[in-house]
């Protein structure tokens, strides 16, 4: 039983490792917000939006996701750190930044 639950243990941090490597990938760091603002879009709006493009603003550390809805109108969403990017901080829609506690520390990660 000990060598199962070992196993399972080193199986679960491999997985994570290979995770963290992973998002060295710019590329997979790209698909990452994507991924992530998708999630949003999706829980918070429905689907009545198509993902358009992303650009990364190296001057913020931050991923702009673009969306455009059926009336043909474009809305933007920002998404941090650059490294592993899951936090939507600003939403076009609701044109305000997102309140996101300690969002300075997650700015200051290093890449």
């Amino acid at each position: 039983m000990k060598s199962k639950r070992l196993k399972q243990i080193k199986v679960f941090f491999a997985i994570i490792l290979i995770i963290i490597l992973l998002e060295q990938i710019p590329y997979v760091q790209k698909q990452t917000a994507v991924f992530s603002s998708k999630v949003y879009v999706l829980s918070k709006y429905g689907t009545d939006f198509k993902y358009k493009n992303i650009e990364y603003s190296p001057q913020f550390g931050n991923y702009d996701v673009f969306y455009r809805d059926m009336n043909k109108s474009e809305y933007s969403f920002t998404v941090i750190p650059k490294f592993f990017p899951v936090f939507v901080i600003y939403d076009s829609i609701e044109k305000q930044a997102l309140e996101l506690k300690n969002i300075d520390l997650l700015r200051k990660m290093p890449y």
